[in-house]
C-alpha cells in the first residue's frame, strides 16, 4: 500500500473526553500525544514471510550465533538478500522460551535504508517461527531482491534522477553518486542536494520553531561518534531553540518513498525540551519525509501496584521491595557506591520545577539512617509541599516496573533501562531520567525512548483540574502507562530501533499497551469479568477514554471498525480499542487459569501472569510498524511457542468478539492510520482445529 507522505499536515486531533466535575478554573486537559500536524510517516512495505520447516536442520537447542545463521540463511533463501545488503541491528534470546529474535536493517552501498527492517524469530531448535520484512524491493511487482550494488562503497545510489554524476558533500567529504534513470513520479530532473545546515533549517520550520541558515555558522561536526549502538556524527553549537545542550546527531541515509523508490535523506536526531525528534529530511528538496517523536504522551492515574489512586487506598511502608534477580544489588546501587537518595542503577528521580533539560543537580530527597524514605503527604495542600513523597513514589514505581517486567523478559539483552548491565548483555548507561512535578506543562506526562544505551526521559506533571492541584507522581496508572512506552518501543523491532510505533495502528497500540498494563496491574482478587475500569478519573474527573474497559458490549461497544471513525484517528482512541481487546483476552485467560496477585513471581500457571507474558512475547515477535492483525498474530504465535497452543481459542474468542477475528482486514490505509476496515467475528483455524 502506498501513502501520501505529508498528508498529516491538515489532520485534526480528536478531543480527549475530560469531564470537569469539582474542578478548578478552565482546566486544559491536553490531547495527549505527539502533534500530528508535525509528525509524518514514510512508506511502509511490510511483507510477512511464513515459517517454513526447511530450516529445521538443527535437532539440539542452538545458541544465539547458530540461530543468527539460521536467520541469515532464511532471509537469503526466501528473500534473495545476502549479508552485504543488511546490518544486524540487534539479536538476543529470550530466556523463558529460548526464542531468538534477530533484527536486520537494509543497506545500499553501506548506507542504511531507515524503513528497511526485517524481523526473524528462531525457535530453540533453529526453526524459523516467523519472518517479516519491509526491505526495499528491486522490482515491486515481482520477488524480493537486493538493489543493484553500487560500483564501490563510496557510491551513493539514487533511484529517481537523471543519468549523470553529481558530487554530494557529506560532512565535508565528496561522495560520488552513480545516478539511475529518472522516474516521472519524482517530478524533478535536476536535483541539487541540500546541505546538512539546510536540512536543520527545514526541520526547524516543519516543527514550528524556525531558525535561519546564519544561525548555523558556528556549528562543529565530530565524525563517527558512538551513540548507544549507532555510529553517528555529532553536531554541536546548534541554537538552543533547536536542540537541548546545543547538540544533535546526523548521518546520510536512504528512505523508501510513496512510489517504492529510494530517496537520499539526512537522518537527524534532535532532542528538545518537550520532544525528541527522529527526522528524515530529503536531500533533494528539503521536505521532511518522515518524523517520529520519541517522546510519547498520555494521562492516566492509579496508585502503587494494586491501588488505583489516593482516593481508594493508603500508602504503605514497604521493606526491601527490590527483586534480587532484576536488581541484584538493590535500587540504590551505583558502580561508584550506593546512593542515599532517589537514584540508582535503574532510575534517577528528582524534582524538575523549572521544566528544563538539566536534571543531574536537581533536588532529591535523602533517606534517613537505614535508607528509610518516609515523608509526610498532605493531599489538601499544593503538590510542592509534598515533593519528597512525590519523588519517592516516582522512584518506587519506576523500579517496580523495571523489576516486574524483567521477570517477563524485558531484560538487558532486550533493551531494558539500566546503567550497569552486570555483564548480562545489551548496552548499559540508560537508566530512566524521571522528573517529578515537571514545570514545563500541566495535565500530562511523557516518556521519550531513544535506542538502547541512551537514557530515556520521563516527565510527570501536576494537574490543575482540581484545587488544590493533583500530582501525577502519586498515580501509579500514569507512571505505568508512560514506562510502558519504553517497553513497547524497545521490544518492537529490537532495542536499537525506536521508530516502529510512531503513528497509525502501531502508534495506537503503543498507547493501548500502556492502558492494558495499568489495568492488569490494578486488578484485585475481588474483581471479576464483570468489573469495569476507567482511565484517568482521579486526575480528570470521570476518565479520559471514550468508554471504560469492560467485557460488556453495552458498557464498551468499541470494535475494530471504530478505528474508521473520525473520532478514532488519534493514537489514544485507537489505543483504547486495542486495550479493550486485550482486556477481553485477559479475562478469558483468568477465567480459564485463575488469578494471582503476585506478579513478581512470573508464575505462568495463572491467567493474568500468562496474559502479561504473551503480550510481552508478542511485542518481540511482531514486525516493526505492526498493525492490529500483526500484533494479534504475534500473540497467537507466542502462545503456540510457550504453551503449545493451549490457549488459542481463548485468544481468538477475545479478538473475534471485537471484530478482529480471522479474516479482518484494513484496506486503503492512510498515513495517520485511517482506511476501510472489514471486521470478522470468525475464530481462526488454530481454534477450529482444537
Amino acid at each position: 500500500m502506498k501513502f501520501s507522505i505529508l498528508g498529516l499536515a491538515t489532520l485534526f486531533i480528536s478531543p480527549v473526553f475530560a469531564h470537569q466535575s469539582h474542578k478548578h478554573g478552565s482546566a486544559n486537559v491536553q490531547p495527549f500525544g505527539p502533534n500530528l500536524k508535525k509528525v509524518t510517516r514514510h512508506y511502509t512495505n511490510s511483507q510477512p514471510v511464513f515459517p517454513s520447516s526447511k530450516y529445521s536442520s538443527y535437532f539440539t537447542p542452538c545458541d544465539i550465533e547458530t540461530a543468527k545463521k539460521a536467520a541469515f540463511d532464511a532471509i537469503n533463501k526466501d528473500l534473495n538478500i545476502d549479508s552485504t545488503n543488511y546490518v544486524v541491528k540487534s539479536a538476543y534470546q529470550s530466556k523463558h522460551n529460548k526464542v531468538t529474535h534477530v533484527y536486520l536493517r537494509q543497506t545500499v552501498g553501506g548506507i542504511e535504508v531507515v524503513n528497511g527492517d526485517a524481523n526473524i524469530n528462531i525457535d530453540q531448535f533453529c526453526s524459523v517461527l516467523s519472518m517479516t520484512s519491509s526491505f526495499y524491493q528491486k522490482d515491486q511487482e515481482n520477488s524480493f531482491g537486493a538493489p543493484e550494488s553500487p560500483k564501490n562503497t563510496d557510491t551513493w545510489v539514487s533511484q529517481h534522477t537523471t543519468n549523470s554524476n553529481l558530487d554530494f558533500n557529506l560532512f565535508g567529504t565528496n561522495i560520488q553518486l552513480n545516478l539511475r534513470p529518472f522516474k516521472e513520479s519524482n517530478n524533478k530532473k535536476n536535483p541539487t542536494f541540500i546541505s546538512l545546515n539546510e536540512a536543520f533549517v527545514k526541520l526547524s520550520e516543519h516543527i514550528g520553531n524556525p531558525i535561519k541558515l546564519n544561525d548555523l555558522n558556528t556549528i562543529s561536526i565530530t565524525k563517527s561518534v558512538t551513540v548507544g549502538s549507532e555510529t553517528l556524527d555529532l553536531i554541536t553549537n546548534l541554537p538552543s531553540k533547536l536542540a537541548v545542550n546545543n547538540e544533535a546527531y546526523a548521518r546520510p541515509a536512504f528512505i523508501q518513498n510513496d512510489f517504492g523508490d529510494l530517496v537520499p535523506v539526512w537522518d537527524l536526531q534532535v532532542e528538545q525540551e518537550d520532544d525528541w525528534w527522529s527526522a528524515q529530511v530529503s536531500a533533494e528538496d528539503g521536505k521532511v519525509v518522515s518524523l517520529v517523536n520519541w517522546a510519547a504522551n498520555a494521562a492516566y492515574r492509579v496508585y502503587p501496584f494494586g491501588i488505583n489512586d489516593p482516593s481508594v487506598g493508603e500508602r504503605s511502608l514497604l521493606l526491601n521491595p527490590a527483586d534480587p534477580v532484576a536488581s541484584p544489588n538493590g535500587w540504590h546501587y551505583l558502580k561508584s557506591g550506593n546512593s542515599t537518595s532517589t537514584y540508582g542503577n535503574n532510575v534517577y528521580a528528582q524534582e524538575n520545577f523549572n521544566g528544563g533539560s538539566q536534571w543531574r543537580s536537581n533536588y532529591r530527597p535523602k533517606g534517613s539512617p537505614g535508607d528509610t524514605y518516609d515523608f509526610p503527604l498532605d493531599l489538601t495542600a499544593e503538590p510542592k509541599t509534598y515533593v519528597n513523597a512525590a519523588v519517592t513514589n516516582l522512584f518506587y514505581l519506576n523500579n517496580m516496573m523495571h523489576d516486574v517486567f524483567y521477570k517477563y523478559g524485558f531484560d538487558e539483552v532486550s533493551g531494558n533501562f539500566q546503567d550497569d548491565n552486570f555483564g548480562r548483555g545489551g548496552l548499559g548507561g540508560d537508566s530512566v531520567i524521571a522528573n517529578a512535578q515537571d514545570g514545563s506543562g500541566y495535565n500530562n506526562a511523557n516518556f521519550a525512548t531513544p535506542p538502547d544505551g541512551r537514557q530515556p526521559r520521563m516527565r510527570m506533571y501536576v494537574w490543575n483540574t482540581f484545587k488544590p492541584m493533583r500530582d501525577g507522581d502519586l498515580d501509579a496508572g500514569i507512571v505505568i502507562h508512560e514506562y510502558s512506552h519504553g517497553i513497547s518501543i524497545r521490544l518492537t523491532g529490537g532495542p536499537h530501533n525506536s521508530n516502529c510505533l510512531g503513528w497509525g495502528e502501531a502508534g495506537g497500540m503503543g498507547e493501548g499497551w500502556g492502558d492494558f498494563f495499568a489495568t492488569l496491574i490494578r486488578l484485585k482478587t475481588s474483581d471479576t469479568n464483570n468489573s469495569s475500569f476507567t482511565m484517568g478519573d482521579y486526575a480528570a474527573g470521570e476518565g479520559i477514554r471514550h468508554y471504560p474497559y469492560s467485557t460488556s458490549m453495552e458498557i464498551n461497544p468499541a470494535t475494530y471498525k471504530y478505528l474508521d471513525k473520525g473520532a478514532y484517528w488519534g493514537v489514544h482512541p485507537k489505543g483504547s480499542v486495542w486495550a479493550e481487546i486485550l482486556y477481553e483476552m485477559l479475562w478469558n485467560l483468568i477465567d480459564k487459569h485463575g488469578f494471582t496477585t503476585d506478579l513478581m513471581s512470573s508464575n505462568l500457571a495463572y491467567g493474568n501472569t500468562l496474559a502479561l507474558q504473551l503480550v510481552v512475547d508478542g511485542m518481540k515477535l511482531q514486525p516493526c510498524r505492526p498493525g492490529f492483525t500483526d500484533a494479534r498474530d504475534a500473540i497467537l504465535l507466542a502462545d503456540k511457542q510457550l504453551t503449545n497452543g493451549e490457549n488459542q481459542c481463548e485468544i481468538w474468542k477475545a479478538f473475534a468478539k471485537r471484530g478482529l477475528g480471522h479474516g479482518a482486514v484494513l484496506e486503503n490505509e492512510t498515513p495517520w492510520g485511517g482506511g476501510i476496515r472489514t471486521e470478522s467475528y470468525k475464530l481462526g483455524p488454530s481454534c477450529e482445529s482444537t
